[in-house]
Parts: C-alpha cells; sequence; structure tokens
C-alpha cells in the first residue's frame, strides 16, 4: 500500500467523523429497539453464529450484526456511539475502496479521490451511515 494511499484514507475517515458528528450521539428510537438485547450471561456472542437465539428480535438471520450489538451493549449499554463509530469507519473504507478501484482503472488521482469523496459525503448515504 502507498503512503498516499493511506494517506487519503487517513483524510477520508477524518472528514467522515466530520460530516457525520452531528449523528453520532442519536439515540435508539422506533424500530432500533428490536435490536436491544437480554444481556443475561447465557447469551453469548457466538450463540449468533451458529444459529438464531430467541432474544435475536430480527426479523432476518444477521449473525455479525447481532454479535456486534450484543457485546457493544455489554460493554456500552445503550449508548450507540461506539456503533456509529464503526459505522462511519466502515463507510470511509468504502469511500477509500472506491478510491483504489477508480485509482486501478486508470483514473487521475484527483478523479479518484473526487469519486470517492462522493462515495463518503452523499446525501444517499446519510440514513445507512447514521442508522442503528
Amino acid at each position: 500500500m502507498r503512503k498516499s494511499s493511506l494517506a487519503w484514507f487517513v483524510v477520508l475517515a477524518a472528514t467522515g467523523l466530520v460530516v457525520y458528528a452531528a449523528g453520532l450521539h442519536g439515540f435508539y428510537f422506533m424500530d432500533d429497539y428490536q435490536v436491544v438485547f437480554d444481556l443475561t450471561p447465557h447469551v453469548s456472542a457466538g450463540s449468533f453464529l451458529f444459529g438464531n437465539p430467541p432474544e435475536n428480535h430480527f426479523a432476518f438471520y444477521r449473525p455479525l450484526e447481532s454479535a456486534f450489538l450484543l457485546l457493544s451493549q455489554r460493554t456500552f449499554g445503550l449508548n450507540p456511539l461506539p456503533v456509529h463509530i464503526v459505522q462511519v469507519a466502515l463507510h470511509a473504507t468504502l469511500a477509500w475502496m472506491v478510491f483504489v478501484i477508480l485509482s486501478g482503472l486508470g483514473f487521475s488521482s484527483l478523479q479518484a479521490r473526487l469519486g470517492s469523496l462522493v462515495m463518503l459525503v452523499s446525501q444517499a448515504n446519510a440514513h445507512a451511515v447514521l442508522s442503528n
């Protein structure tokens, strides 16, 4: 990985945190309470990987998301800030991947950077990045 590519990832991550900062502290509401789990010790994060335990109220089987949310709720309670930070980090990584792919396809550095910025800050992505 080139240093300029890594530096661009840092720029994207910092920009993502600034752009989405207003929504980082948003709390659970409406159907988000489907992902509030019973935190008794008999429920483990691993149980989501090998089946769909009754504590999982999701309509669909989502093992990684359920396991992550269970661990987050055990560690931080119902504060969604850690979840939102992870979502912004994943979104910045996706935007960086757009940069890498565009660069690999022969686009100029400026074009690849602009494409990744559009991916990062597009209004169409705000709900996906900031929702639980």
